[in-house]
């Protein structure tokens, strides 16, 4: 991929086989030692239904063996390269990408208290209990 060449990455193999003890997946381009797998995907590859639920089920096979998978599209590639260069180099440093708010800004974090937590502590505060840390009631032991 001219994109990967002209921002300096390399390592890459296009076409790539990866066997996993749940099959055998054909990976668009992968950092094979890495473990990051990039997809390319197209409205004309995923009109079936068995390709879409096979692409699924192949990406989660993928992340439970332990690689990062990142997914583009073809208006990704033609017109946001750099988000997409920049996802991948974040994906081989390791880490996360920077948030950035719509006004180029450090975005910053905001806490959502997700409504299963809410009705949890609400629970916990009417029986006068609750559970420990991993889920168990109890003394450690």
């Amino acid at each position: 991929m001219t994109l990967l060449h002209q921002a300096g990455l390399l390592g890459w193999q296009l076409d790539v086989e990866v066997v996993l003890p749940t099959g055998r997946y054909r990976l668009d381009l992968a950092f094979v030692r890495e473990r990051i797998a990039v997809e390319v995907d197209g409205w004309a590859w995923h009109s079936d239904v068995e390709r879409f639920r096979a692409d699924r089920r192949r990406q989660n096979a993928l992340v439970l063996a332990g690689w990062t998978v990142l997914r583009f599209t073809w208006d990704d590639l033609t017109n946001r390269p750099e988000q997409v260069v920049a996802q991948i180099q974040a994906a081989l440093a390791g880490g996360q990408l920077p948030m950035i708010a719509a006004n180029g800004e450090p975005a910053a974090l905001t806490a959502v208290r997700c409504p299963l937590t809410a009705i949890m502590a609400a629970e916990r505060g009417a029986t006068g209990g609750g559970r420990g840390e991993g889920g168990r009631s109890g003394a450690a032991g």
